[in-house]
C-alpha cells in the first residue's frame, strides 16, 4: 500500500518527446518505485520514501519507447 504523503509529484506528457505525436500506447507498468539518487541514513530506512510511477509508453509514429511519467 502506498501512503499518499510519500508519492512524488509527477507529470504525464501527452506528446512524444521526439516527434510530438499524441499516439502514445502504454506497454508496461512497474508500479510506484522509490526515487533514484536518494541516499538514506540507517535511521531513515524505516521512514516512508517518496515514490513515483514508472510506466513505459510506445510512440506509434516514431517507435520511441519512453517513460510515461516524470517527476516534476
Amino acid at each position: 500500500m502506498i501512503d499518499d504523503q510519500s508519492v512524488a509529484v509527477t507529470d504525464t506528457p501527452q506528446n512524444c518527446r521526439v516527434c510530438g505525436s499524441t499516439e502514445l500506447e502504454p506497454i508496461m507498468s512497474f508500479g510506484h518505485l522509490p526515487l533514484a539518487d536518494v541516499l538514506l541514513t540507517r535511521e531513515q530506512l524505516d521512514s516512508p520514501q517518496p515514490t513515483a510511477a514508472l510506466n513505459l509508453v510506445f510512440c506509434d509514429t516514431c517507435a520511441l519507447v519512453q517513460t510515461g511519467d516524470f517527476v516534476a
